[in-house]
Formats: structure tokens, sequence, C-alpha cells
């Protein structure tokens, strides 16, 4: 991971954490995601960190039906948090990704 995109997820935690959310950091991105948010009385988010020009050019279709799968089974809400060099935090729910998922096989979740 570059110097930037770990910045960029320690200040999307951060941000997170202001509004009161426990964040779990998933060091090195070997899970679904890059950080895992809980909070009471919220829906569990499962968050992955891009800092690209492009907030798909690095998290693919297999990814994103990664992450998906991994949400629905932790019960939580997967988001992108786009954090572009020259821009501010994007939040992008999951009901805006592409559509375009390939399938993922229950064994790819383990890491």
């Amino acid at each position: 991971m570059s110097k930037r995109g770990h910045d960029r997820e320690r200040r999307v935690a951060d941000w997170l954490r202001d509004r009161d959310w426990l964040v779990v950091r998933a060091a090195g991105s070997f899970g679904p995601a890059d950080l895992v948010a809980l909070r009471a009385g919220s829906t569990p988010l499962l968050v992955e960190v891009k800092s690209t020009i492009s907030p798909y050019s690095h998290f693919l279709p297999a990814d994103r039906a990664r992450m998906l799968k991994a949400a629905e089974l932790a019960g939580a809400d997967a988001t992108l948090a786009w954090w572009p060099s020259r821009g501010s935090l994007v939040w992008i729910d999951a009901s805006a990704w592409p559509v375009k998922l390939e399938a993922v096989e229950p064994g790819e979740l383990v890491a």
C-alpha cells in the first residue's frame, strides 16, 4: 500500500471515530474491507478506502463482490470511501457501485 493510501485509511478512520464509531483496521487489507466500523444502534460498516483518480480503478468487480458477500454474512453495510489526492472524501454506498459483479465462492472470504 502506498503512503497516501495508508494516510487516507487513517483519515477515514479518524473521520468515523469523530462521529462516535469504533473503527478496526484490517492491516494490509487481507480481508474483504480496509476498515470495520461499529456503533451502538447503527448497522455495522465494511469500508473500502480508495485514493485513486477513479473510485473503481483498483476496486475491481471481484473485490466488490467479495465485500458485498462479507457484508451480507456480517449483517453490515458495504461502502466505498473514495478520497482522491486533489479532492474531498466521497462516500459511495454499495447500491451505487457498478453492477457488474463476479460470482464469489464461500471459501474466497477466508484470508
